[in-house]
């Protein structure tokens, strides 16, 4: 047997463990949630409608987008030496954190091409998910969030027609 193995096995279990307590952060979560979870924010970014929030924990980054004080869009991604990717495994994990309050909702692949894998909750009102697999990212959001952004998209349209 290769003596590699067992500690090979080691270190991915340690690298799960950890991710596994990065992943807890979910949608809906509000920033004092947040902020109890994962320390001050990197950055905080106020915009129009929206929130940006940048935290870095063991390795791994998470940017999440506030509605109304309410985390709607949620970014995972990890940065080390030994991973800089979402495995198959990992985005299962976060999509099940992510499945909210409704017990009946469940994950369902989507469409798939050669760079992304996308999911969408049943019962979830709206809530899609993209795996970028070469990017190594997972991307969760909700119909709220792609509601904020589109007002605000149409609000700077509007401010860019006024000002001509």
């Amino acid at each position: 047997m290769n003596p590699r193995f067992p500690r090979q096995i080691l270190i991915y279990a340690a690298l799960l463990f950890l991710f596994c307590g990065v992943s807890q952060a979910r949608m809906g979560e509000n920033y004092d949630e947040l902020v109890a979870r994962y320390g001050k924010p990197t950055t905080d970014i106020p915009m129009e409608g929206l929130r940006k929030l940048l935290f870095e924990k063991e390795g791994f980054f998470i940017e999440a987008d506030l509605v109304d004080n309410k985390a709607e869009q949620i970014i995972y991604s990890c940065k080390n030496k030994e991973r800089d990717h979402l495995s198959e495994h990992d985005v299962k994990a976060l999509l099940d954190k992510n499945i909210g309050i409704n017990k009946k909702a469940e994950w369902k692949e989507s469409i798939r091409t050669e760079e992304a894998q996308y999911f969408h909750l049943k019962y979830g009102e709206g809530t899609e998910a993209k795996w970028q697999m070469d990017r190594g990212y997972l991307t969760i959001c909700t119909r709220k969030w792609r509601d904020a952004l589109k007002a605000r998209s149409a609000n700077e349209a509007n401010q860019k027609l006024k000002a001509f």
